[in-house]
């Protein structure tokens, strides 16, 4: 039998009609699957292979890439690439070139993927990073410098100035980043969001989530457990504030957790833009003429005439506008606290309304007078086409 073999082998080999060896890229099944299977628990494991192969899953997801669009990359793929630890060049430059790519949905992941591997090559983009409009952006890029530059004071300080960063999703992050490195310099600014749950943008939820994230660090990084101040149990939570208050004072001696306030009204109306390239805006106008610009206002101007802001009723209705992958704006009415909003418009770049984007831009022309106004108006280049 095994000669009868080998004489058929010989015989193939003699005709040239040698089976044909499978060459295809046993990745590129785990890319497809990464990207487009129905279940999120599948394109997770595939996602998962591929950042665990490194290296040899680059050629794979750069076909992808060119065959289909950079943009067809899901944040769940860059997010397990980033969140590895295996190096290699190849991994290390797509992730360089998609973090360099401002059109890219999720640089910031990108970014973050090359501080998390102390990439030394990336300390010019960690730098530039620093001072990006995209909140995210700039967390990587602090993430990265502390990294890279671990005994440099100048880079170091750069990275502390952050903690006056006027979004209080940076001042967070980078008091944490520093913490893990036994700097307690943002104890102050971790006190603001442990102390912080009850803030909101409109109907978002937003200092709940930043509470919860400072109350887990600190237990991580400082083991330090306060997670009673958001539970229900009033004397346990009135113990664990203690314990917070007594933390952070002593890196802040003059810190006072902030006493507990009334909730003002609601505002009229919000408009808020997310852009990983722009960054993101957040405004409030409020029923007295005030508009507050940003998650936590720094920023509070007063309007003579608020019947200029308010939109007609060609803006009324809820609809969602366009294919949302990250970036949006969102337009939300609600002249009666309480009550659901008589309009709230969320649209993908290109997609924007007529009556929405014309109100936008009286909005922005409008507020130009407070000095507050440009920042939209730059913003919503990026929402009139879809080119952006």
């Amino acid at each position: 039998m095994r000669t009868a073999l080998i004489t058929l082998g010989l015989l193939f080999a003699a005709s040239g009609a040698l089976p044909a060896q499978d060459t295809a890229d046993p990745f590129d099944d785990a890319v497809q699957k990464a990207v487009t299977h129905g279940r999120y628990a599948v394109r997770r494991a595939a996602a998962g292979k591929l950042a665990r192969a490194g290296d040899d899953a680059v050629p794979a997801m750069r076909r992808y890439v060119d065959a289909h669009g950079l943009d067809a990359i899901p944040l769940e793929l860059v997010d397990a690439l980033a969140q590895s630890d295996v190096r290699g060049p190849e991994i290390e430059a797509l992730l360089t070139e998609w973090a360099g790519n401002r059109r890219f949905f999720w640089r910031s992941q990108a970014l973050g993927g090359l501080a998390r591997r102390g990439v030394e090559g990336a300390r010019p983009m960690f730098e530039a990073a620093i001072g990006d409009p995209s909140h995210l952006f700039r967390i990587e890029g602090a993430r990265g410098l502390l990294t890279v530059a671990t005994d440099d004071e100048e880079a170091t300080a750069r990275v502390r100035a952050r903690l006056g960063d006027d979004d209080p999703r940076v001042r967070l992050r980078v008091a944490l980043l520093l913490l893990e490195r036994g700097d307690g310099g943002g104890a102050r600014q971790i006190g603001e969001a442990v102390f912080g749950a009850a803030r909101t943008f409109l109907d978002d939820r937003w200092g709940a989530r930043e509470a919860t994230l400072a109350v887990r660090e600190l237990q991580r990084i400082a083991g330090l457990d306060v997670a009673a101040i958001l539970g229900d149990d009033l004397d346990a939570a009135a113990e664990a504030r203690a314990v917070a208050t007594a933390w952070v004072q002593g890196a802040a001696p003059d810190y006072e957790p902030p006493a507990a306030q009334q909730e003002e009204p609601p505002p009229l109306l919000g408009v808020e833009v997310r852009s990983c390239r722009n960054g993101d805006l957040f405004l409030s106008v409020f029923a007295d003429g005030r508009v507050a610009a940003g998650l936590d206002p720094r920023v509070v101007v007063e309007v003579d005439d608020l019947s200029r802001l308010v939109p007609g009723d060609a803006l009324d209705g809820v609809a969602t506008h366009g294919a949302i992958i990250c970036d949006f704006v969102r337009v939300y009415v609600s002249p009666t606290p309480g009550e659901p909003p008589r309009a709230h418009h969320k649209a993908a770049p290109g997609s924007v309304p007529g009556p929405v984007l014309e109100w936008l831009k009286m909005l922005a022309a409008t507020l130009d007078e407070t000095g507050i106004g440009e920042p939209l108006t730059v913003r919503l280049g990026q929402f009139a086409t879809s080119d952006d």
